[in-house]
Parts: structure tokens; sequence; C-alpha cells
């Protein structure tokens, strides 16, 4: 009988094989997987509903958060579960994240509907890249991203171009909604349940990147990917179904500039601790498992070596900084004509793009709250 809840190890993605991913590709998916750890960190909810002395805390959703990546490495937008902001159990990160990158591709930069001819897949990931950047108040870049208690006066600099002298300055709403987020990945903190995995499918998403396992959920992203995927079909019929890569895959060896070796694998080392924690208390919740103090110390260690290779990837002479071992690195797949390549980032453009949407998410994001001030 077949193994649904198991991706088969001849599973392709564009590089290849996912069993076999070049280390070039799990750096790239690395850097995402720090910034979506920091993002949950910077935004930390105990969860705490009792206050000490009586009394209730207000509280917001799970620390489970997702961002979506477009093809060419950059990030469009980030979400959180707020299950217990608005009493449901359907406000999950990935749901929550999916409706936002629909909404976005009917407005335009004043958030009036607009109708007229409709445009590229593409053209509509420039311009939710252009809503979320053109938008925003700039101050002039002060270098590397610095973490501090209070929000950051100044975000980090970013790579010329991306791009961005040809975005347009609307999407139209005509644009067909199956050709909205084709190549796009999800990173999400933790392994998706039914409802977000049948939203991505829906969408079109390309894959799905997830940190912490989550057995209560039962594999289901694995089940429908093998379901839209059965041995032997025709590629060319087949549905969409995200490809589900569990974060362990693409955990790298790192040397410090002081000759320390790293291992960074946190999806890893996230299971780990779920799996001593439900051992010694018999638990299968992981939304409770991420309210713990010893689980947050997990992401502000993320969060710390995300800043290392910020710092280098703003400034190579950054005594702090931690530089990444494939930063020219550009996938070859995308790389489709001497036009397109300028636009796909390097895997360090990808890091000081997503050090500067930390940046942004920090001083204009909000938990539950549309994201723009």
């Amino acid at each position: 009988m077949r193994d649904l809840q198991t991706v088969p190890a001849d599973a392709q993605d564009d590089d290849g094989l996912i069993s076999k991913m070049m280390d070039e590709v799990k750096e790239r998916h690395l850097i995402f997987a720090l910034l979506l750890m920091a993002l949950v960190e910077d935004q930390w909810d105990e969860n705490t509903r009792d206050k000490p002395g009586g009394g209730r805390e207000f509280v917001q959703g799970q620390n489970i958060g997702a961002i979506a990546v477009d093809p060419f490495g950059r990030v469009i937008d980030f979400d959180f579960n707020h299950n217990l902001l608005f009493n449901s159990s359907l406000e999950h990160a990935e749901a929550r994240l999916l409706r936002r990158l629909f909404t976005l591709t009917l407005y335009d930069d004043v958030k009036r509907p607009v109708s007229a001819a409709g445009l590229s897949p593409q053209a509509v990931a420039d311009w939710v890249r252009q809503e979320l950047w053109l938008g925003i108040d700039q101050p002039e870049a002060v270098g590397a991203f610095r973490r501090v208690d209070d929000a950051p006066a100044g975000p980090p600099p970013l790579p010329n171009d991306f791009g961005m002298q040809d975005t347009p300055s609307t999407v139209h709403r005509d644009l067909i909604y199956t050709k909205v987020l084709p190549g796009f990945t999800i990173y999400t903190s933790l392994e998706p349940c039914a409802q977000c995995s049948g939203m991505m499918a829906l969408g079109r998403v390309q894959r799905v990147v997830y940190l912490q396992r989550d057995p209560k959920v039962a594999a289901v992203a694995n089940i429908l990917y093998n379901l839209y995927n059965p041995p032997g079909a025709d590629p060319s019929q087949l549905k969409s179904a995200p490809l589900p890569i569990q974060g362990s895959l693409f955990g790298l060896d790192y040397t410090t500039p002081a000759g320390e070796h790293l291992h960074l694998d946190y999806a890893e080392t996230l299971n780990d601790a779920f799996e001593v924690y439900r051992a010694g208390t018999a638990q299968w919740s992981a939304s409770d498992f991420l309210t713990r103090d010893d689980t947050r110390a997990i992401f502000q260690a993320a969060t710390g070596y995300f800043e290392q290779f910020g710092s280098a990837a703003c400034d190579p002479k950054a005594p702090d900084g931690l530089p990444l071992r494939f930063p020219d690195y550009k996938p070859p797949w995308l790389v489709a004509s001497a036009k397109d390549s300028p636009r796909i980032l390097t895997n360090n453009e990808c890091l000081r793009y997503a050090t500067y949407f930390r940046w942004y998410a920090r001083t204009h994001g909000y938990r539950g709250t549309p994201h723009g001030r």
C-alpha cells in the first residue's frame, strides 16, 4: 500500500531531488527560515491568560508565523496565527497570509479598487513588492540592522535595482486568480494543517517550507501532495499542490571569523525540543510548546544568527558579521534570459532584502492588523 504521509525520495523541486538538495539552495532556504524565526521572536506572545494576582491578560495568538517569498527571492508579506484574538480556529498564519496576498492584488496604492487590462503574474509580484516598499517613508539608510529594544530608526541599505524602475503602479482586477502565486514559497514555523494546505493548493503555491513538525495534523500537506502527484501520472495533467519541504533538509555548516564551527539546523532543534517536551508532559499541543521560555530561547538564538548574517551582507567589514557560503548564487533555472537575470536576487541580496523586510515588519507591521500605518 502506498504511504501517503511521506513525500517520496524521488520528489522533485526545481533544482532536482529534494533529498539531494544543493547546498546553495539550502542556504537560500536557511535565510528565509531565520528571518521567519526572527519575526516570530520580535512579536512573541506569551499567551498568558491569567495575570499574577488575578485578572486576565490580553493575548493575540499562538507564536506561529508565515512569510511569502516570490520566485525571485523577495519577501512579499507575513502574518501570524490569531486564533485567540478572533476567537476562531480558522485564523492560522498561512491562511491569513494567503488571504492577504490575494487581497493585495485587488487594490492600487491608495487602496482603491482598479480595473484595466490584465497583467502577468510577475507584474503582480512586482506590484505587491512596490505596495510593500515604496509606500514607506524611508529615512536614510544607517547601516546594517541592529536589534534594539525600541523599533529601529532606519532601514538597512538595499542593493541597487531590484527591478523597481519597471514596477507597475497598479494591479488589475481582471487578473486570473490562479495565475497570482505560481512559483511562490510559503515559509511557516509549524507544519501546515488541512485548511492551510488546501488553501495553498488552491492558490497554486509551488512549495511550503515548514520548521517544526506537528503530529496533530497527520502530515496532511504530504498527503495532499501525494494525492495530487500519483506515481506514473503525466506531469502536464497534474493539478497543483505545494511541495512540502521539512526544515531539517537544509541544515548547513558554517565557520565564524573567529574559527567557531556552527551547524545551523533550527528545524531539527525545534523538533528535538518538542519531543523532550512531549515526553515530559504527555502533551501533544505544539501551540503550548510555543509559549515556553526555553522554546523562545531557540527563536532568540536563531534571531542572533540572522542578525550576524545580515551584518555581513550589509557590511562585509562588520566585526560581528557571519558571511554566507554562497553569496553570489542565483537559481539557474530562473535565469531564462539576460534581461531576466538582474531581477533574480543572489543569496546575499536575498539576505539584505530579508534584513530590510524585518525592519519593515517591526516598524510598520502589527499583529492582527493591516500592516501599513
